[in-house]
């Protein structure tokens, strides 16, 4: 009787570690052949044009992100500069003497490529804005100026130190 228990929690064991590989294996294939499609749903904090890219149309939203897609290879050069500066950052800062004129000229070159990633999107964005015909281009631009306007004022309630609870009794 035992035995037959044992084998019984066995089998369930092995079959949901079954069901958790397929669920894994599914999840990394998934991620592995996403297309541009997948940067739609970013959140591209890169600039402050960044976010009106989800108020252009469906089909230019697309058309953006597909041209990034394109990009990729020239993106990974620059992400690959970015890790090997951010390596050499890092054993740098570990010695016990800092070279600082060394460490200034890595940042410096870290900032540089991140204005290179910037300029890259901001170029891409304004070049599909530009391309909008003026009426949907001015609608585009109230709307992101609307909602833009909405997040200011709510940002300002919730930081108003006047709508701050009163300190707890005792402080």
């Amino acid at each position: 009787m035992k035995k037959i228990l044992s084998t019984k929690w066995v089998h369930i064991l092995l079959f949901l570690s079954i069901i958790i590989n397929v669920f894994m294996a599914g999840f990394i294939v998934s991620r592995a052949t996403m297309g541009p499609d997948r940067l739609e749903k970013r959140s591209h904090g890169m600039s402050s044009l960044a976010s009106l890219t989800r108020y252009l149309p469906r089909e230019q939203r697309r058309e953006f992100f597909h041209g990034l897609w394109d990009q990729r290879g020239q993106f990974r050069v620059i992400k690959r500069e970015l890790a090997d500066i951010n390596r050499d950052l890092i054993e740098l800062l570990k010695a016990e003497e800092i070279d600082r004129d060394k460490l200034g000229e890595m940042l410096l070159r870290e900032r540089e490529i991140h204005q290179q990633m910037i300029s890259r999107f901001q170029d891409s964005l304004v070049e599909g804005i530009l391309k909008m015909p003026p009426t949907e281009r001015k609608a585009l631009l109230e709307e992101a100026q609307r909602n833009f306007e909405e997040r200011q004022q709510r940002r300002k309630f919730w930081n108003d130190k006047d709508m701050l609870p009163p300190p707890p009794p005792g402080e």
